[in-house]
């Protein structure tokens, strides 16, 4: 085989840790058959080309990497592809002020520059016209979120374990240490499922915003569990709230028939037309509060037949919005309940967040 000239084997060297190699200077001596010597030199010329490398130093042998967030990479995309991109890009625009969003705007950019052709470009530069999303409102992830959000994409990527301060719905602060495993996005939003770092290694939900500061620790790694699956994690959840699976059997009016049939809440949801055109469905979720929400966004178009602590949970809520606009009905509302905090708890566990 012939030798590589310098010049060659610094330019693939340099591919390799921008793919995601992690190469201790024994290895890259062996492989391009130098001394450790000039290995040592390679990798400093490397970093003088602008390369950012880092130093694991957790196990016997030093290893080199550059960070996820430091590789750039040479793709090349066709018009169709930049479509998708864009659209892709649009979906997670709730991302504002985060390295998530810089990222994709730099990539795009450069995308853009490679579109020679003039048609392409000006398809590309009219896709704001032909391609457009609407969400419901974003959580809004403020400055501090784009260090919070570096740590955790790094400890994610490399399986290190994760140093954060949370703070819960009650304005608590914890410090716990995670071995993170998935980040989740939901109702544009960022959540984290990691498991915590004790004897019990319990996996919990952690709300994106809430995390005041992340730290990933370059010397604590965790074994990645191989029969992890995010798919199987929230399988039994409505949305993202995991929990024990009850059968849930809810009559929906007549006149919402199109509009269940066509979609799939849940996959353990079966449809079935009574004789009087109301639709059944039945599925098996947890009862939580993101079930009791979801129940509510149809108003008078369901009907929940049991379990009966649900249907109970329900009407409290239908009870307690009817008495912000009916003075008889809040009248015996209140007389049912001692004061207005007391009736406030009907609807409180509505509005918590995921937090484990």
């Amino acid at each position: 085989m012939r030798t590589m000239t310098r010049t060659e084997r610094i330019s693939e060297l340099k591919e390799r840790f921008l793919t995601g190699a992690r190469l201790p200077v024994s290895r890259i001596a062996s492989d391009y058959q130098i001394s450790e010597k000039t290995a040592g030199r390679d990798l400093r010329q490397l970093e003088a080309m602008g390369v950012i490398l880092e130093k694991d130093c957790t196990s016997d042998a030093a290893f080199w990497y550059v960070r996820p967030a430091d590789r750039k990479i040479d793709v090349r995309y066709s018009i169709s592809d930049v479509m998708a991109l864009f659209t892709a890009r649009r979906c997670f625009d709730f991302l504002e002020n985060t390295s998530m969003e810089d990222a994709l705007n730099r990539v795009y950019a450069q995308i853009e520059t490679r579109l020679a052709n003039t048609k392409d470009l000006d398809n590309a530069k009219k896709l704001q016209q032909k391609v457009y999303l609407i969400h419901e409102g974003p959580k809004k992830l403020k400055a501090k979120s784009r260090a919070v959000l570096d740590e955790v994409l790094t400890a994610l990527l490399l399986e290190r374990k994760l140093k954060v301060t949370y703070r819960n719905a009650k304005d608590v602060r914890q410090c716990l240490t995670l071995c993170p495993y998935t980040l989740t996005v939901y109702k544009r939003g960022l959540y984290l499922t990691a498991a915590m770092d004790t004897g019990s290694g319990q996996v919990r939900i952690f709300a994106l915003e809430r995390i005041i500061r992340a730290d990933w620790l370059k010397k604590e790694s965790f074994k990645y569990p191989k029969d992890w699956c995010p798919i199987t994690y929230f399988k039994n959840a409505l949305f993202i709230v995991p929990g024990k699976p009850q059968q849930v059997v809810l009559h929906f009016t007549p006149s919402t028939k199109r509009y269940i049939e066509i979609r799939a809440f849940h996959p353990s949801q079966k449809l079935k037309t009574l004789a009087d055109g109301t639709v059944q469905m039945t599925l098996k979720v947890p009862v939580s509060f993101e079930l009791v929400n979801w129940l509510l966004s149809f108003g008078p178009h369901v009907n929940v037949v049991s379990p009966q602590s649900l249907r109970q949970q329900v009407a409290g809520q239908l009870q307690a919005a009817l008495a912000q606009y009916s003075p008889e009905t809040g009248k015996q509302l209140n007389d049912a309940v001692a004061n207005r905090n007391t009736r406030d708890t009907l609807t409180m566990d509505l509005f918590k967040d995921l937090e484990g």
